[in-house]
């Protein structure tokens, strides 16, 4: 009988060593439910610890006390919902913090409403509102509709505003607020901006309303009211399968100068097609300002350091449709008119020499001493209603 040994080399006694290694540790045992883990998320969801912590008494739902469903809202619309907490710790709870995950919900106010009322101060960063033991306190959320993405309106939407405080049972806490944007209607632009307007030339604009959702039965009826002044009409037009709406808005002139700030509502159906109670609101804005302008209306050289030459370009624009005029000449006064000159172009000029739209460029020489810069600027025109224009020309040029 033949005794044979097998030879061993330096890695098979490793593998050996440990397979020995794990034969004589215990396997380690099943993994037990973390308690602590369940203390965080009944914590965090408004149902306390052990009969402890702040605890949500008004749920809508009771699995799902820190969740709401404020449903569909229109936009332009906002709405509140409020959440009510009991404090049950045997001391007084602090809220620190509050912090919504979107800027379309913001608290409103928190307070203690019983056993005695105290207002909180949302202002006061980590001592909002102090909540007595066994006391409750009112939470109130605000949905502003104006401030949700489009991207965002016309789908559900759920917003978390994470809460959190003293209370070492329940430290964090988070609400859910659960919404739908519902706007009916989108706008090629989101207001009226007519920008300036001649006094006697007045002036326009117009926007198109669609549905906010293709094939919506949702209508625009009519105009309810405008801002004073202005004139609008709205006209329908059905094309590529969909209706859409066109609303004009113009001024006609004279007008008094100033600006001109308002809103025009529109009645609407539901998203049904249904009933003239809802509505549309179009923000619009305008100034008005005289025929022909000098832009900037402030010329100043800022500051120019000593010995440089320093230039400063402004325009003279008849804003009336088809006027062209002629600015013939100039006059510098003032101190510092002998450091300065100017010089009159016409942009597209015709035969005349007559535009609608004058590049006046000053320059400032480097022979102007240190000190404030104190002159005048007066051009003078065709146009009998705007014979001539005045401006003060300010600015500093600093010691070398």
């Amino acid at each position: 009988m033949n005794n044979s040994r097998a030879f061993m080399g330096p890695g098979s006694c490793l593998i050996l060593l440990g397979l020995l290694l794990c034969a004589c540790t215990p396997e380690p045992p099943d993994p037990q439910p973390s308690q602590q883990g369940q203390a965080s998320t009944a914590a965090t969801h408004g149902l306390g610890y052990a009969g402890r912590g702040l605890v949500i008494v008004n749920p809508e739902r009771s699995d799902r006390p820190y969740y709401h469903r404020l449903g569909p809202i229109s936009y332009g619309q906002r709405r509140e919902h409020t959440f009510t907490f009991k404090n049950k710790d045997s001391e007084a709870i602090t809220i620190q913090a509050i912090q919504p995950a979107c800027a379309c919900v913001r608290p409103l106010s928190f307070r203690v409403t019983a056993p005695e009322a105290v207002e909180g101060a949302l202002s006061r960063a980590g001592s909002i509102l102090t909540i007595p033991a066994g006391a409750t306190a009112d939470l109130t959320l605000r949905v502003d509709t104006e401030l949700v993405a489009s991207a965002q309106q016309n789908r559900d939407k759920l917003v978390i505003t994470r809460m959190r405080c003293t209370s070492t049972a329940t430290p964090f806490l988070m609400l859910e607020l659960s919404f739908k944007v519902d706007r009916l209607f989108s706008l090629g632009r989101e207001s009226l901006a007519l920008g300036n307007i001649p006094a006697n030339g007045g002036g326009g604009s117009e926007v198109n309303i669609l549905t906010g959702i293709p094939g919506s039965a949702a209508r625009v009826l009519a105009i309810l009211s405008t801002p004073k002044r202005v004139r609008a009409t709205l006209e329908s037009i059905a094309g590529a399968g969909e209706l859409h709406w066109q609303l004009t808005a113009e001024l006609d002139p004279p007008l008094q100068l100033g600006p001109i700030d308002g809103e025009l509502v529109l009645s609407t159906t539901d998203r049904d097609g249904l009933g003239d109670q809802g509505r549309l609101t179009i923000p619009f804005h305008g100034t008005v300002v005289p025929d022909v302008t000098i832009s900037p209306h402030t010329l100043s050289f800022s500051a120019v350091p000593q010995g440089n030459e320093q230039q400063l370009e402004a325009v003279l624009r008849s804003l009336l449709p088809g006027q062209r005029l002629k600015v013939h000449s100039s006059v510098l006064r003032g101190p510092s008119a002998k450091h300065l000159t100017c010089i009159l172009a016409a942009v597209d000029p015709d035969d005349r020499g007559q535009s609608p739209y004058w590049r006046i460029i000053l320059t400032l020489g480097d022979t102007h001493p240190a000190g404030r810069i104190d002159a005048a600027l007066e051009v003078q025109t065709n146009d009998p209603n705007y014979p001539s224009f005045s401006r003060p020309l300010t600015g500093l040029v600093r010691a070398r």
